[in-house]
């Protein structure tokens, strides 16, 4: 394993930090190790072209990197995965890009441990079941690693679940309170690290 993770995101949480202006924030938070599977990639062209965020497309694309492309075998895991999250009445394209991401980073030694950033709860649900990744990450966690970065606050973290919501965004939590939550444990084990060095 890498000893820092590589960072995945999907294409709900690249619209949200678009949205928000936050994608600078995004890629100082990765810190060179973004990378996106190229569904993702194409939705995110689709998504840019929908909503207007061209102006957001270069940083977006520094921030992931380069375009991880399935291979061989991996495409038959992906549709096998891929109809195990598809409910009735869905389209076929529906949960792809996130199928291809959790496929690619278990199937690749040099992936494993990475951080899978979404807002779709059922991909959180299959990732949290995958040795292969480490931990999830939605846009309101995001967000709190952002105030404890110093480069928003408190505030602007309330502001922007108000600017999500004003765009149809809905993300969870989507209370201040819960909000409050997340930032305060991030901030303790913080303060936690800090004395453990001093100590």
């Amino acid at each position: 394993m890498s000893p820092r993770p590589f960072f995945f995101p999907d294409n709900t949480v690249l619209i949200n930090m678009a949205l928000l202006g936050y994608v600078d924030h995004l890629r100082t938070f990765v810190q060179g190790r973004g990378r996106w599977c190229a569904t993702i990639e194409w939705e995110w062209r689709r998504s840019r072209n929908e909503l207007r965020l061209d102006s957001a497309d270069p940083a977006i694309r520094a921030t992931c990197g380069e375009v991880i492309y399935p291979q061989d075998g991996e495409h038959v895991d992906i549709e096998a995965l891929l109809t195990s999250m598809r409910e009735p009445g869905e389209s076929s394209d529906k949960h792809r890009g996130e199928a291809e991401t959790l496929v690619i980073i278990s199937r690749r030694a040099d992936l494993f441990g990475a951080v899978f950033m979404t807002d779709d709860g059922g991909a959180r649900e299959r990732a949290r079941h995958e040795a292969a990744v480490s931990t999830c990450l939605g846009t309101v966690d995001l967000r709190a690693y952002f105030e404890v970065m110093g480069r928003i606050d408190r505030n602007q973290a309330y502001e922007a679940l108000t600017t999500l919501k004003e765009h149809d965004r809905y993300v969870r939590p989507s209370d201040p309170t819960g909000y409050d939550q997340i930032v305060d444990r991030l901030w303790r084990k913080k303060e936690q690290r800090g004395t453990r060095r001093h100590g």
